[in-house]
């Protein structure tokens, strides 16, 4: 059982190196370089991109909304792409499409987001990298839950896979998160967020190939 668990793991990890090959071949995939983390990691062109926070260093959250800056933990930047029958009002719920969202850590390694208590105060949540993976992975129930090891390019993390049939699974959400320990003590986190509706965006096309896709600068 063991062994078939790992096969099937390779099969992934393998098909997605290749599909991250053949995107380098083409102008659709584009490199994110940053000079101040010496890294480098490529995403699909076509997707919306979202840059950081890095104008907004000191000032205080708009109403309702989280501080800019999470501790030492830094947004570099987000992807959105929308599916075919996501709606385009303002507002609107989020059932067609996918969000990926990069971020790293001071050189402590310690993850930090902002929460908001229940009487409104927000504070500041340190987790390790393993917890935040369980966090950004946990789902609500469905017909089956597959969850898939990650294990590819020095990431580790999991893709929850939630299934509107089970046999065999008809995606409905897929939820992924994936870190890697930098040189420098830094982490760097890259989270998956897919709402299945009428796309074809799974993680084997490109969350998977984004982790690959990952290299230190020289």
């Amino acid at each position: 059982m063991t062994r078939k668990i790992a096969a099937g793991l390779f099969v992934v990890l393998f098909a997605s190196a290749l599909l991250f090959a053949a995107a380098q071949k083409t102008p659709s995939w584009k490199p994110y370089l940053s000079s101040k983390y010496g890294l480098e990691i490529s995403y699909p062109a076509n997707w919306q991109f979202i840059p950081g926070y890095q104008n907004d260093d000191g000032k205080p959250p708009s109403p309702g909304q989280h501080p800019a800056f999470a501790g030492e933990t830094r947004d570099l930047f987000g992807l959105e792409m929308d599916g075919p029958t996501q709606s385009q009002e303002g507002g609107g719920s989020f059932d067609d499409g996918a969000i990926v969202d990069v971020q790293i850590t001071g050189t402590s390694g310690t993850v930090e987001d902002w929460n908001m208590k229940p009487d409104g105060q927000w504070y500041l949540r340190q987790s390790t990298p393993s917890d935040w993976v369980k966090l950004h992975t946990s789902s609500g129930p469905g017909a089956g839950l597959r969850r898939v090891a990650v294990d590819a390019n020095g990431f580790t993390g999991a893709i929850q896979v939630v299934c509107m049939e089970s046999n065999p699974c008809k995606p409905f959400e897929e939820l992924g998160a994936a870190y890697r320990t930098l040189p420098s003590g830094r982490v760097l986190l890259v989270s998956w967020d897919r709402e299945a509706g009428g796309n074809d965006l799974s993680y084997q096309k490109y969350f998977l190939p984004m982790l690959s896709s990952f290299k230190m600068l020289q």
